[in-house]
């Protein structure tokens, strides 16, 4: 898989744009939901981190964020550094090239009060959701919020969208917002690709992190495992 190519996308791809609006804002009410003092957020295969950057951009408690994106392409990373420090996040703003389905590269900022899952959630089969979910659950600290997308049009997604939700709300994650792009188009095929962006709410403790953990694996269309 070929991210930056992917990413390159958001120059032409209007779904793809209205997609990172609604996360830039669902990032952004998640932050203002955090209690008082630092808001620790974690982005999983945060790619250049551009939803978390303009999520950040002029946020009244960008001061109290402390955040570490994740993300194993080195060229995209490098792009995410120039981008935070372009913006004067470098304090703020982590990225660390690693695994992001690990548990290693969370070490010592989770739990957090937001976790970010955009664009990456359609490469976790059905048979890895429980891996996901523990993922989160570790990551999640509790009234924590999980922004996260779909894409309804790869991998039969919306079946796959609503098994994820399942799996979150039975493992103890409440439905804040889930909105879809071209909602009345739900069940029509369009030429532009139809996303879910949606926020959930960790009512649990979160589970210890464990060390060294594989939580799941990603596959790319072609059956390609991503991950280790």
């Amino acid at each position: 898989m070929d991210w930056n190519a992917w990413h390159k996308l958001y120059d032409s791809s209007t779904a793809l744009q209205r997609r990172l609006e609604l996360v830039r804002g669902q990032i952004a009410a998640a932050l203002g939901a955090a209690p008082p003092g630092e808001i620790r957020l974690i982005s999983v295969c945060a790619g250049d981190g551009r939803d978390v950057l303009g999520a950040l951009a002029g946020h009244p408690r960008v001061r109290d964020v402390r955040a570490r994106l994740v993300e194993i392409d080195p060229e995209l990373v490098a792009a995410g550094r120039t981008a935070a420090q372009d913006a004067n996040f470098s304090g703020r703003v982590e990225f660390v090239q690693g695994d992001a389905t690990r548990s290693s590269p969370y070490e010592g900022i989770a739990p957090a009060h937001v976790v970010v899952m955009a664009g990456m959630i359609g490469l976790v089969d059905t048979g890895e959701i429980p891996g996901l979910v523990r993922c989160l659950r570790c990551l999640t600290a509790r009234d924590g919020r999980v922004v996260w997308t779909r894409n309804l049009d790869f991998r039969d997604g919306t079946r796959h969208s609503m098994a994820i939700r399942k799996a979150l709300a039975e493992g103890a994650f409440k439905a804040a917002t889930f909105k879809m792009t071209s909602w009345s188009n739900l069940f029509r095929r369009r030429p532009e690709s139809r996303f879910v962006v949606a926020t959930h709410v960790h009512l649990a403790d979160p589970e210890p992190l464990p060390a060294d953990h594989g939580f799941f694996r990603i596959t790319d269309d072609d059956g390609t495992r991503l991950s280790a």
